[in-house]
Parts: structure tokens; C-alpha cells; sequence
């Protein structure tokens, strides 16, 4: 699609109970990074949706300001799909463009991650009343400076999302050290529990 014409790149894959293969992948075309949905029967022919789907939020009236508006307003990437009952819910990486202030550390997102829901696949609710599913936390640990690739998985009662962070020590005289992994662990029901 035109809108993912620069790149197409971080996906997540899986196959619905009809035997439909879904891939929603992150799409970039200069203008910030958007989630798109492909499909198919046999993993060799796609069908691309003509637009995103999980777009980096605007606020009317000033789309300039966008990025000031939303905490993802800068960019959406969707990385683990998941089905609970009538609904399927995406973890995505999302950031501002501006720098989180005294945090932000040069050359590095301040990426948290989200939760977004949609019955269809096409039509997404951003508005989960927590809005970050993983946060960068307080002080100088290792998930203080960003927060993103994250992955579900549900057992039971509980959806644990494994993701990589980094903190403070993630960057320093210009070097990228290693990123770390951490986990969250949050019941179902609150995944669930859209209720303002």
C-alpha cells in the first residue's frame, strides 16, 4: 500500500479458526509508523487492507500538534495479536515525537506500550482507560527510559507480556548497550474492562 511504501516491518502472525492467516504489520511512509492488516489462505497470496488500521492518534484541530496531543501520537506499532472471546486486542509500541523531557536521551524513542481493541480487525478502539499497558517506570531501573516489542501470552486468568526496555544505562557516550527483557503480569479482566 502507498502508505507503507518506505518500509514494512514489525508483524505479528496468526491464523483464525477459519484457517485465515492475519498478519498486522507496521507500515512507513515518512510520515510516522502505522499498523496494517494483510490476509490469506495459503501464506504465499496477500490481501493488503488499502489503508491502516491502527493509526498514530490526531486531535483536531491542529493535526500539527498531533504529536503533543497523545503519548502515541508520533508513531503506532503493533507487535502481539491476541483473541479473547468476541474481541481481538494488540499490544503496540507507540511513541511521541517529541522528547519526554529531562528522560529522552538522544537517539532513542521514548517508547511505552498500548493496548488497542477491535472486534472486525479493521476498526480499533485506542481508548483502554489504563492507556499504557507497559509504562516506563520511575526512577533509574531498567524499563526508566522506554518500554516496547512486547508479546502476550494468556494463561488462565492472567495475560503475561514479556517486552525489552531500557534504562538509563542503555546509551551512554554515544554507545547502544544491550537492551533487556522484563514481564508484567495483568489479569484478563482488566484487559477486558474498557469501562471509563
Amino acid at each position: 500500500p502507498k502508505w507503507a511504501s518506505m518500509a514494512v516491518h514489525e508483524h505479528d502472525l496468526v491464523k483464525l479458526d477459519n484457517g485465515t492467516f492475519v498478519l498486522f504489520y507496521t507500515g512507513f511512509d515518512g510520515s510516522g509508523d502505522q499498523g496494517g492488516i494483510a490476509t490469506s489462505r495459503d501464506l504465499i497470496s496477500w490481501r493488503f487492507a488499502p489503508d491502516p488500521v491502527l493509526t498514530h492518534r490526531t486531535k483536531p484541530p491542529f493535526p500539527a500538534l498531533a504529536s503533543q496531543a497523545f503519548w502515541d501520537g508520533g508513531h503506532v506499532r503493533p507487535r502481539s495479536l491476541t483473541r479473547l472471546g468476541d474481541w481481538f486486542y494488540v499490544l503496540y509500541e507507540g511513541a511521541n515525537t517529541e522528547p519526554a523531557g529531562s528522560k529522552h536521551l538522544q537517539g532513542c524513542w521514548d517508547d511505552s506500550v498500548g493496548l488497542a481493541r477491535s472486534r472486525n480487525l479493521l476498526d480499533w478502539d485506542m481508548d483502554w482507560p489504563k492507556e499504557l499497558a507497559v509504562s516506563q517506570q520511575p526512577g533509574d531501573g531498567f524499563d526508566s527510559l522506554w518500554t516496547g516489542w512486547p508479546r502476550a501470552v494468556v494463561r488462565g486468568s492472567h495475560v503475561f507480556i514479556f517486552y525489552a526496555a531500557g534504562g538509563f544505562d542503555f546509551q551512554a557516550a554515544g554507545t547502544h548497550h544491550y537492551a533487556t527483557t522484563g514481564v508484567r503480569v495483568v489479569p484478563v479482566a482488566d484487559f477486558q474492562n474498557w469501562a471509563l
